[in-house]
């Protein structure tokens, strides 16, 4: 019977460790808040996810919140009284800021406890590290945003070039006209250089035109 015993309390223990192992590897913490006594306990991987050591926290829900972000303490205090009164199950996404300033992004899982009268005594929960993908999710709304600019100034740009060079075909079909008439040559000067002035900027016109092809993957 005690080889039995001390069997099975090895197998705990290594059953133990396997989870710590793979809840750090998952960075993935643990925690258990008894509501009434206002004890928070919290496993390994919870302190390492929030970078604080066990003998600087103080074990309250208090503490806690004291590493929630600011601009997201109203949103997880909403969440958790919404878990309380049975509304749905606390399980935000959220940021904390750790001692060293570094801003983590948390998701919450939990469970609810009730007594026989419907109030909230306990509630068992994990968190989950998310920043990583937190931060792919805004470079590539930032690359989104980026790319909608460049397509936006590229219409822009085609639109311009298309309504600056009807006119300007008219003013050079008008100076190639005038330049057959019988002028002075003052006269001839000046719409030689109307045809001149306007032949550059029709080429400048083309190439932004160009320009914006290329980009809109036109050419």
């Amino acid at each position: 019977q005690n080889v039995q015993q001390a069997r099975y309390i090895t197998e705990v223990r290594v059953a133990g460790e396997r989870l710590k192992l793979a809840t750090n590897a998952a960075r993935l913490g643990v925690w258990d808040w008894d509501i009434l006594n206002n004890i928070l306990i919290w496993d390994e991987s919870m302190y390492n996810l929030y970078g604080i050591k066990k003998n600087e926290f103080q074990g309250t829900i208090d503490a806690w919140q004291k590493c929630l972000h600011p601009e997201d303490y109203d949103f997880v205090m909403a969440e958790i009284q919404a878990a309380h009164q049975g509304i749905r199950d606390y399980a935000p996404e959220f940021r904390i800021v750790r001692p060293d300033g570094i801003v983590v992004y948390m998701k919450a899982e939990s469970k609810t406890y009730f007594d026989e009268n419907g109030r909230a005594v306990r509630m068992i929960g994990t968190n989950l590290d998310i920043t990583e993908r937190k931060r792919e999710e805004e470079m590539r709304k930032a690359k989104e945003a980026a790319d909608a600019a460049n397509k936006a100034k590229s219409d822009f740009l085609a639109n311009v070039s298309h309504e600056l060079r009807n006119p300007l075909n008219s003013i050079i079909g008008l100076a190639n006209s005038l330049s057959k008439t019988e002028a002075n040559e003052n006269t001839r000067k000046m719409v030689e250089g109307i045809k001149v002035s306007s032949g550059s900027l029709l080429n400048i016109i083309n190439d932004v035109l160009d320009f914006s092809k290329i980009e809109a993957g036109m050419i």
